[in-house]
């Protein structure tokens, strides 16, 4: 198993509400798994394993987003817009475009430029 990776990706708890088969509501207090890998947003990847037909072995992908509540499910891109998620172990880092400080846009409470006083 791999080595969890220090990271800027949070692991806050987070609860899940849902109706069960009987209608009763439920909820389940949830925690993100740590972060295993060291890829981040607007890096390029390589495709390890193919996927389908669209989706090729050995063809270099940006990466979109990577969610907060599922660090190691990485959402891919290709240059006309597609994008699919993959697994982090089915990735390879091929360079490394994106700062190391990265932080999500969700903690940023002044994100809009719009909000700025002038």
């Amino acid at each position: 198993m791999s080595k969890p990776v220090d990271n800027k990706f949070s692991r806050k708890p987070y609860i899940v509400n849902y109706v069960d088969l009987k209608g009763n509501p439920q909820s389940i207090r949830r925690v993100p798994p740590p972060k295993l890998h060291e890829i981040l947003p607007e890096d390029k990847v390589m495709l390890n394993t193919k996927k389908n037909d669209d989706w090729r072995a050995e063809e270099n992908f940006n990466v979109k987003n990577i969610n907060e509540k599922q660090p190691n499910t990485i959402q891919i891109e290709k240059d006309n817009g597609d994008s699919t998620f993959v697994s982090y172990f089915d990735l390879s880092l091929v360079e490394k475009t994106s700062d190391q400080r990265y932080e999500s846009p969700s903690k940023n409470p002044i994100s809009n430029q719009y909000l700025i006083w002038p």
